[in-house]
């Protein structure tokens, strides 16, 4: 009997379960994916399911887990989430500990996502990561003697205009970082999906993000900015612009380098196996 390493990405409609050989290795071995019924007893059970066709006769090493959401500092369970409400509150890190008797971390899907970045994307030095999709999240890397470590942030939710009409944003207020270029905040903003949207649209996407990604840098100085997630995907094209705008705002201030991630959409699987290689 070999050991197996899970590392699982967890949505508002879909889940993503990969196997891996080894933790210091992103080669997905073998994978299963299902469609979230958004009831969590129900879930829990294709979940486990789908582990254990992964695992067949092996044993589970360590399960990292990535969900969206607001998780409970002991990091046992989520407490809130926009698109799994019966979720809050479960145990789930514990249900899958007593299902498979093997260390499970839960974390963040951003967190995930950086947790890829920095175990497999080669980076020397510390670094913002941003997930860019339908909303906005992300994290800092840092550059630790035992190895990266992942600070969790929300630098989404950092208002960057505080005028009253501002765009409302999911968390309540209005002006975040997230609703002036988040995915669904773009959707809704100029009636069309982020991929049809006008040069000139664009150029005002680019300019509030630069805006933010300013504000960031200042806050915790880096060189290097790491863009993931759906919209970064496929609207790469514009992360020049970003990178120039931004730098022209830090001036004399110093500059960073705008790039994107890695592992594209494996990011969350394989940032949730990276999890597991923390002490």
């Amino acid at each position: 009997m070999s050991e197996k390493y899970i590392g699982i990405d967890i949505g508002g409609t879909s889940a993503r379960i990969a196997e891996f050989e080894s933790l210091e290795s992103d080669k997905i071995e073998r994978r299963q994916d299902f469609k979230i019924s958004g009831r969590y007893e129900e879930d829990l059970k294709r979940l486990i399911d789908s582990i254990k066709k992964l695992v067949g006769d092996d044993k589970a090493a360590g399960i990292g887990l990535g969900v969206a959401g607001e998780h409970a500092p002991d990091r046992s369970r989520l407490l809130h989430s926009a698109h799994l409400k019966d979720w809050g509150e479960k145990p789930i890190r514990d249900d899958l500990v007593s299902e498979f008797d093997c260390p499970v971390e839960l974390l963040n899907d951003a967190e995930a996502a950086a947790w890829a970045e920095a175990a497999f994307g080669g980076h020397e030095e510390d670094f913002w990561f941003l997930t860019w999709g339908t909303g906005l999240g992300g994290s800092i890397v840092e550059q630790r003697p035992g190895g990266p470590h992942v600070v969790a942030s929300e630098p989404g939710h950092h208002v960057i205009c505080w005028e009253e009409s501002g765009p409302l944003c999911n968390c309540g207020r209005r002006g975040c970082f997230e609703s002036y270029v988040g995915g669904a905040y773009l959707e809704r903003h100029y009636g069309k999906p982020p991929a049809e949207l006008s040069d000139e649209e664009w150029n005002e996407v680019t300019d509030w993000f630069a805006r933010g990604l300013y504000n960031l840098v200042r806050i915790y100085p880096v060189g290097e900015a790491v863009l993931g997630g759906g919209v970064t995907d496929k609207q790469s094209r514009h992360l020049p612009e970003i990178e120039r705008k931004t730098n022209e705002h830090l001036k004399n201030v110093g500059t960073v380098k705008v790039s994107k991630a890695s592992h594209g959409e494996d990011a969350g699987v394989v940032g949730a196996l990276a999890s597991l290689r923390q002490d």
